[in-house]
């Protein structure tokens, strides 16, 4: 089967790498592959392959592991957030774009 688990990150492409069987009789063999890997999502996606000969004979499935997980070098201010939105709390509440704070939790802050 190769590698497993499988490491992918969020957003990007998967191609499945496919996996292997040996038959000591017949050369002639047919391997299918099935589970859905979702890189939108960030999730455990397990991929199952199920091989057959040309006379019938069913091989043993196996499962290969995919984790899609977020990419680390999207992280730009080592906050946790790499989903593409960026946030930093900063040190000056009213530094955001399009924003104003106040500085003590009586006052409202408005975003527009």
């Amino acid at each position: 089967i190769g590698a497993d688990p499988l490491e992918v990150y969020k957003g990007a492409t998967f191609t499945d790498p496919g996996a292997t069987v040996t038959d000591n009789v017949d050369a002639t063999r047919t391997i299918t592959g099935s589970g859905e890997v979702n890189t939108a999502a960030v999730g455990i996606y397990t991929v199952t392959y199920t091989a057959t000969d040309v006379a019938g004979n069913l091989a043993v499935p196996v499962t290969r592991t995919v984790n899609v997980v977020l990419d680390p070098a999207a992280d730009e201010d080592g906050d946790g957030l790499t989903n593409g939105t960026e946030i930093s709390g900063g040190t000056n509440r009213g530094e955001r774009s399009g924003g104003t704070c106040g500085w003590d939790e009586s006052e409202q802050c408005e975003f527009i």
